[in-house]
């Protein structure tokens, strides 16, 4: 049923096409997409996988599909249902969904690079086309505030922030347990055109190390 869908969504395993791997991703990525055009881009396409049927891989195209179902269920867009339940709450004032509208204030302009020695414009590209997985703008201090809500108890519980924290493989948070540590060091990075973020956090410490950058290499 419906419990059952969600669950294998938010674990990665659901089997779905990823849109990343399928012919036609790159013109997408030239016009504005929306959650539902995102999901109707893999429609009728053949699965991964059966649903939990594989470890843990990255599933870009399942988070489109809840992005749709935040949709759904909220009756907003997903840029306002992300503003409303998880920025605004937080003091992220400088966060938000890019769905290709003009963003107010400054903002950086992504680079790739050029050759050995030089760095050239990222490729224009419709963020929107990343509905759940790429399509956020932050800076340091709101990433921190999203780490202090998610981290220090304000949405999670102690037991679902250390699942989110441990469940690893490679996507989403890593932990790397170095002998006679204080404590494991969790890390996680993302990349998209023209950007790469990193971020490390030490829970018993309260230390975050966060590193935002306009270079993708």
């Amino acid at each position: 049923g419906e419990k059952i869908t969600v669950r294998h969504l938010l674990q990665q395993n659901s089997g779905l096409p990823d849109r990343n791997d399928l012919p036609g991703y790159d013109e997408l990525m030239k016009a504005h997409q929306t959650p539902e055009s995102l999901v109707q881009f893999i429609r009728g396409r053949t699965p991964r996988h059966e649903p939990g049927g594989r470890p843990q891989i990255e599933e870009h195209s399942a988070y489109d599909l809840l992005a749709l179902i935040v949709e759904r269920i909220t009756g907003l867009t997903f840029k306002e249902a992300v503003r409303k339940e998880v920025f605004a709450p937080l003091g992220m004032n400088d966060s938000g969904i890019d769905d290709d509208s003009p963003i107010a204030g400054s903002v950086a302009l992504g680079h790739v690079e050029d050759g050995a020695t030089s760095l050239k414009s990222a490729p224009v590209t419709h963020w929107s086309a990343k509905a759940g997985t790429g399509s956020a703008y932050s800076t340091i201090d709101d990433e921190r505030r999203w780490l202090d809500g998610f981290l220090g108890g304000r949405y999670l519980s102690d037991a679902n922030r250390q699942m989110m924290l441990d469940w690893g493989n490679g996507y989403g948070w890593e932990k790397d347990e170095e002998p006679g540590a204080v404590e494991p060091l969790y890390f996680q990075n993302g990349e998209g055109p023209g950007f790469a973020s990193f971020v490390i956090l030490l829970p018993k410490l309260d230390a975050q190390i966060v590193c935002l950058g306009n270079i993708q290499l």
